[in-house]
């Protein structure tokens, strides 16, 4: 049978190591209903989380069991547990994010 689009292996493998620690900046909606299910799924380890407001990363770490809350996007780069930032931020947001 003939095709027009080839078999193409689309799926994404995953990491050989599952526990880098993940560092997320943004406690809105994508994080909550997308990034740390899927996160939780795959046995991915999020170490902690920051927001512009404390609050709702408070939530969100409760919600989620994740183990710090920073104060800043300075004092989660600064956490040697951190290897991967997650940034989930309004595209407008992101520039402001390193200021």
């Amino acid at each position: 049978m003939s095709s027009t689009h080839p078999d193409l292996d689309f799926k994404p493998e995953m990491p050989r190591r599952l526990d880098h620690g993940i560092g997320i900046v943004g406690a809105g909606g994508i994080i909550n209903y997308a990034h740390l299910p899927a996160y939780a799924q795959a046995g991915f380890k999020v170490v902690g989380i920051t927001d512009k407001v404390r609050e709702r990363a408070e939530k969100t770490a409760s919600t989620h069991k994740i183990p710090k809350v920073y104060d800043s996007l300075e004092e989660l780069l600064s956490d040697p547990e951190v290897e991967i930032v997650d940034i989930a931020a309004y595209p407008w947001e992101t520039l402001a994010i390193g200021q």
